[in-house]
C-alpha cells in the first residue's frame, strides 16, 4: 500500500464519517477562536442545531428551499431597486437624515438619495429592518391645496411599498419555510 492510498483512506474515514466532521469543526472553532477572534467561539454553540433534532429539522426547513428563497429575495431586491429608482427620481430632494453628528462635532445633513445605488441600499436597511416602509424615509407631507398631486403620489407610492414589500414579500418568505413542516 503506498502512502498516498494511505492518504486517501485516512481522509475518508475523517471526511466521511459526521462525527468525525463534527469533532474537526470544534477544532477548526478552537484555534480559530484562540488566534484569529475570540467570536469564533460563538460559532462553537452552532453544534447545538446538530445535537437537538427539533433544531436541526427547523435549519432543514430552511435550507431545504434554498433556492425558491434566494428566487423570492432577488425578487423583492428588484421590486425594492424599482421603488428605489422612481424614489430617486420623483422625490429625491426629499430624503434628508436628521442631524447627524460627524467626527468634528458638527452637523450637517446627509442626504439618503444620493445616488440610485445608494438610494436601493438605504431602502433595504432602513425600509425593510423598520418594517415602516419608505415613508419613514421621507417624513410627513402637509395635506394644503397646493401640495395635493405630491401628497397623494407619496400616499401611494408608500402603501404599494408597505403592501408589496413588507406584506406579501415577507409572507411568502414565511410560507416556503412553513410549508416544509406540513
Amino acid at each position: 500500500m503506498t502512502n498516498l492510498q494511505k492518504v486517501l483512506i485516512l481522509a475518508k474515514i475523517l471526511f466521511g464519517d459526521p462525527e468525525s466532521l463534527v469533532f474537526l469543526y470544534h477544532i477548526l472553532m478552537c484555534f480559530l477562536g484562540m488566534y484569529v477572534n475570540v467570536c469564533f467561539f460563538a460559532l462553537e454553540l452552532l453544534i447545538i442545531v446538530n445535537r437537538v433534532p427539533t433544531l436541526n429539522y427547523i435549519v432543514k426547513s430552511v435550507y431545504l428551499h434554498w433556492d425558491q428563497l434566494l428566487l423570492t429575495f432577488l425578487l423583492e431586491c428588484l421590486i425594492i431597486y424599482v421603488y428605489g429608482f422612481i424614489c430617486y427620481i420623483s422625490y429625491q430632494g426629499r430624503f434628508l437624515v436628521g442631524a447627524s453628528l460627524q467626527t468634528d462635532n458638527t452637523s450637517s445633513n446627509e442626504a439618503y438619495c444620493q445616488n440610485i445605488v445608494h438610494c436601493w441600499m438605504n431602502f433595504m436597511n432602513e425600509a425593510i429592518t423598520s418594517g415602516n416602509g419608505i415613508g419613514i424615509l421621507m417624513g410627513t407631507e402637509s395635506y394644503s391645496s397646493n401640495n395635493l398631486g405630491f401628497f397623494y403620489s407619496r400616499f401611494f407610492v408608500d402603501v404599494t411599498f408597505y403592501l408589496i414589500v413588507n406584506v406579501v414579500m415577507i409572507n411568502i418568505i414565511q410560507g416556503i419555510i412553513v410549508d416544509t413542516f406540513s
